[in-house]
């Protein structure tokens, strides 16, 4: 079965993702800034009523985006 997207999404990352190993984190030195896992973006905030929401937190001025797409 073909995947219908191929686009992801990343997100700024807290350096809080259990499942990550962590050798390329920020938090260790490394470059890896990023997640695709919104529960750890840092600049995102879920809500639960009436049912789970994701928001994003207003942008900083002079901050760059914190989510990106990126097309494979």
């Amino acid at each position: 079965m073909k995947k219908e997207n191929t686009e992801k999404v990343f997100y700024s990352c807290d350096g809080e993702v259990e499942k990550c190993k962590k050798t390329r984190c920020y938090k260790n030195g490394g470059d890896c800034n990023y997640t695709t896992n919104i529960s750890h973006a840092k600049n995102f905030h879920k809500t639960d009523a009436p049912y789970p929401v994701f928001y994003e937190n207003e942008a900083v001025p002079g901050e760059p985006d914190t989510a990106m797409v990126i097309e494979h």
